[in-house]
Parts: C-alpha cells; sequence; structure tokens
C-alpha cells in the first residue's frame, strides 16, 4: 500500500482507486467517513456510494477522461447516513488510469433542503425555487399539480418554459427586482403540460438554498378570479337585459371617444332610436313579451351595426343610442335609415320560449334622430359638454321625427316634412 504522509494528515477525505473502482489508498479523514476500515475496502467495487448515481460517474471519469462532480449519500461508522460532494479525477500512474477523489461534507447543507422541502410541501400555493441561470432547483407538491408535470419532468425545464411567451423577461425582472431583498410581484401568463392556459400571480425573493442564492417563486393561480373580474367588469358595463353597452359604459366610451375626435378633428356622428308606441306592446301582451322586444331589438343592432368603432347601447327604457366614432352625417343617416329598416321588417316575438308563447308581432318601428360632432358642436365645447351637447340634439331630432309621423330619421336642427295620415 503507497503511503502519502502529508495527505495523510488534511482534513478532507482522498483516495485513489484503479479504473475498476478498487480503493488502492485513502487518508485517515476517509477512515473517519467509511463504515468500515481501508484494509476491509482494499479489494472491493468502489460500493460505498449510491450505486445508482456513482456507477455513470465513475465510468464517464474513466473511459471518457475527464473529471466527474456528484453528490451522494455515504454510510458513516455508526451507521448513518451522511451526504458528500463527490470530486472524481481521472489521472494516469505508470502508464495505468486510475482516479483521484475527494468528498466535501454537505450532509448539513442536505439535509436543510430536505426539510425546505418537507416544509414547501405544506403550501397551498406552488412554490418553485430557481437559481440565477433559470434552472428549478426543487419546488413543492403544489406546483407539481398546477402545472401538471411529475416530479422528472419539471426538473428537467426551466423556470422561463413554465410561463409563456416572455416568461424569460418575467424571471429577470423577478431577478433584479428582488436584489434589494424585497418580495416583487408580477402576473403572468402560463401554460398547464395539457395546454390549458393558467393565469398566476408571481411572488419573488431571494432566498439562500444550499448555499446558493436563488429565488424563491411563489405562483398562486389566478385564472378564476381574473375570469370572474372580467365577468363582473362586463355586468357592470352590460345592460342586463339587450346585452348591448348600458348607459354608464357608454358615458365612459364615448366620452373618450369624443375626445379623440376633437384632437384629431374626425368625425363622429350619435344616433338616437326611440320605439314608437311601445307602451302599447307592453298593454297588449305584457311586460315578458315587451322584454322580449327590447332583447331582439338588441340583437338586431348588434348584428347590423358592424363597425367596430361603433359602440351600441340601450339609454334606457325603450331608447338605444349609437356613437360611430369615424362617421360623417351621411354615414350615420344611412345608418339610422338601415336600423329603421330592419326594425320595421322584423317579426318580433316569433319563437316560443320558456316564458312566452310565439307571438309573431309585426309593424314595431322606430324614430331616429341623428346629430354630428363637426355639423352641431362649438369646437370650443369640453368633452362633456360635446357629450350633453350631442345627446340633446339627437335626443330633439328624435322627437321631431316622432312628432312628424314616426318611423322616420330626423337630423338635428333641419326641418322634417310632415307625413301625412295616408302615409301611416
Amino acid at each position: 500500500m503507497v503511503e502519502y504522509p502529508a495527505l495523510d494528515r488534511l482534513p478532507v477525505p482522498l483516495f485513489r482507486a484503479d479504473e475498476k473502482g478498487r480503493v488502492t489508498w485513502a487518508n485517515e479523514a476517509w477512515e473517519e467517513v467509511l463504515s468500515s476500515r481501508i484494509g476491509d475496502l482494499w479489494h472491493d467495487d468502489f460500493t460505498a456510494f449510491d450505486a445508482a448515481s456513482a456507477s455513470d460517474s465513475w465510468h464517464s471519469c474513466v473511459l471518457q477522461h475527464r473529471p466527474v462532480n456528484l453528490r451522494s449519500p455515504v454510510r458513516g461508522r455508526n451507521g448513518d447516513t451522511l451526504f458528500y460532494e463527490v470530486l472524481l479525477q481521472p489521472a494516469l500512474v505508470d502508464g495505468r488510469p486510475e482516479i483521484l477523489g475527494s468528498l466535501v461534507d454537505v450532509t448539513e447543507q442536505t439535509v436543510a433542503v430536505a426539510e425546505t422541502s418537507a416544509i414547501l410541501d405544506t403550501a397551498v400555493d406552488g412554490i418553485i425555487i430557481i437559481d440565477e441561470h433559470g434552472r428549478i432547483e426543487t419546488f413543492n407538491q403544489a406546483a407539481s399539480e398546477l402545472f401538471g408535470y411529475s416530479h422528472a419532468e419539471l426538473t428537467a425545464r426551466s423556470g422561463a418554459d413554465l410561463l409563456r411567451a416572455g416568461g424569460e423577461r418575467v424571471l429577470d425582472r423577478l431577478w433584479r427586482g428582488t436584489q434589494d431583498a424585497k418580495p416583487l410581484h408580477v402576473e403572468s401568463f402560463a401554460r398547464r403540460k395539457d395546454g390549458d392556459p393558467l393565469e398566476v400571480d408571481v411572488m419573488g425573493t431571494r432566498f439562500d438554498y444550499a448555499g446558493e442564492e436563488c429565488v424563491l417563486v411563489v405562483v398562486r393561480d389566478i385564472t378564476e378570479r381574473k375570469r370572474l373580474e372580467a365577468e363582473l367588469r362586463r355586468l357592470a358595463a352590460t345592460d342586463d337585459l339587450t346585452g348591448l353597452f348600458n348607459r354608464r359604459r357608454f358615458i365612459e366610451l364615448g366620452e373618450r371617444e369624443l375626445a379623440r375626435a376633437t384632437r384629431y378633428e374626425s368625425p363622429l356622428s350619435l344616433i338616437l332610436f326611440d320605439l314608437d308606441y311601445f307602451k302599447r306592446v307592453n298593454d297588449t301582451h305584457g311586460h315578458l313579451a315587451g322584454s322580449r322586444v327590447l332583447r331582439e331589438v338588441g340583437g338586431l343592432l348588434a348584428s347590423l351595426i358592424d363597425i367596430p368603432e361603433a359602440i351600441v347601447c340601450r339609454y334606457g327604457g325603450d331608447e338605444f343610442v349609437v356613437a360611430v366614432p369615424g362617421c360623417d352625417l351621411a354615414v350615420g343617416v344611412d345608418l339610422a335609415e338601415r336600423v329603421r329598416e330592419a326594425i320595421l321588417d322584423q317579426t318580433f316575438c316569433s319563437t316560443e320560449d320558456a316564458e312566452l308563447d310565439s307571438l309573431n308581432l309585426t309593424g314595431i318601428t322606430c324614430s331616429c334622430g341623428v346629430a354630428t360632432l363637426q355639423r352641431h358642436v362649438e369646437p370650443s365645447l369640453s368633452v362633456k359638454r360635446a357629450k350633453a351637447t350631442l345627446l340633446k340634439l339627437a335626443d330633439s331630432a328624435m322627437y321631431v321625427a316622432k312628432e312628424t309621423g314616426r318611423n322616420r330619421t330626423a337630423i338635428a336642427g333641419e326641418p322634417v316634412r310632415r307625413r301625412s295620415a295616408a302615409a301611416d
């Protein structure tokens, strides 16, 4: 047995082994680590280390003649399991391939990692620990279930892989944003293994993990919360009977479009519709029939007005209003006439439903008033005053249409010839 007195006194376990894994020399620190004395291992295969992880690394070092690092459990003298970081260095001794090895005790770190993993698994939210290169160091069971990946599949992915487009930017923002040790919240999009999209709230904070600075990322699924928030926004902006915008949302969007049209001196038309003699429908057929008619008028407007920028709204009762950015007076009048004719030609309540029998109501008409920003509103007016002016003028024009025979379109400020009784 070869002796190396200087190396024997070093506190780091060192050893030499031949190409078959048989230990040919080891120092005193090695004997303190292993459960058997060195003489007992003299002709044994290198089995002190976890066979599954050591075997491949050992052969890589010998056959490919390259250094190898591995972390492996070692049986201690008292039977305890210790964890060591093992460095295998290939060498040639008298022309024969040998391995020089050293061991670094990482038991404390490994136990801490195991304890951390156990704690993480008690969390409801997904938790992922990511190093500075974006590699996943560890994660909890909730993260595995959230993304639908097995342990092996998730470990093989990067943190950015779990996020949709822009994942690298999100991780970079988390890494840079946590430099002052303060948590950083980011909302992002992710995707499960099966392709289902997720909306997630991501909180990152710097975290020392096994002696390495990492980012601890808490991932909370907020998909359902976002869906409910979107539904609440829709309900707050929508007329529940017709599905069109409600009055409040119309005012918000209308003022925005008025401000844009004023700034860029572009046209904008406002059309107000009111059903003629609508009270007769309620009085004759009941309010369920009246509600059905209003709902069908709303559907008719939504399908007929195919201008993407148009803001279509049930303004109140049997009144409907449409703001059409980019449309001048001629286009506005043409659109009002198309709506008027479509309502006249429509047969309402033609099908039976759970609440109402088929009624086949025909002859329902509407009166329309049209006003435009450029023609009817002073440029010096504020947005709110311009909105009020347009609505007032369109409303006045609509009442002129009613007073002159109904079932017609009137332009603000222009006379309308009264329709004769014979024409009705």
